[in-house]
């Protein structure tokens, strides 16, 4: 890896634009934690382990917690 291309990269105005977006979808969805997650009309935050995903996801393919 090229750092030094990485870190003028990181320091370019595409990437601060970038992060600048990401962080006012995040508020406007209100994710404060990482990792978060955004399943079916839901929004997950935090580490909740892999279970409690399936649910989620179950949740908004079939309405249940387990299709």
């Amino acid at each position: 890896m090229d750092m030094a291309r990485i870190e003028r990269d990181m320091a370019g105005d595409e990437v601060k634009a970038t992060l600048e977006e990401s962080l006012k979808l995040a508020e406007k969805l209100g994710l404060n934690g990482t990792p978060s997650y955004v399943i079916g009309s839901n929004v997950v935050v935090g580490a909740v382990g892999l279970d409690k995903l399936k649910e989620n996801v179950n949740t908004a393919r079939c309405g249940k917690a387990t299709c």
